[in-house]
């Protein structure tokens, strides 16, 4: 995306029309045709949540004990294709992103999950 695709004055606006600033969010898009193989690197790729990966989600989120099945149900009802990633050491997961492929996107994913 260029400068141009922003509006300098978007959060004014917004609040103009009620909005109120909750939290960031980080959109990010990578061929992954240039990324190696995750195979050995420590990540681990699945196409939907596992329940490592939603506990994980949830300790890392700062997500409470008593909100991780409502959590937990926003996340599996994720109706474009999903990824979920993990970075694991040690035995650990110390890492996790969510990616949700949309409007052709999918084949990028196809061949790492």
């Amino acid at each position: 995306m260029t400068q141009a695709c922003f509006l300098t004055d978007l959060d004014d606006i917004l609040a103009a029309e009620g909005y109120q600033w909750e939290a960031p969010t980080s959109v990010q898009l990578r061929d992954l045709g240039a990324t190696a193989d995750a195979a050995g690197s420590g990540v681990i790729l699945d196409e939907e949540p596992t329940d490592a990966w939603l506990a994980a989600h949830c300790r890392m989120s700062g997500i409470q004990e008593g909100q991780n099945a409502a959590h937990e149900y926003i996340l599996r009802s994720i109706k474009p294709r999903t990824g979920c990633a993990s970075m694991v050491a040690n035995g650990q997961i110390m890492a996790c992103g969510l990616g949700v492929l949309e409007n052709g996107l999918d084949r990028l994913l196809r061949h790492y999950c």
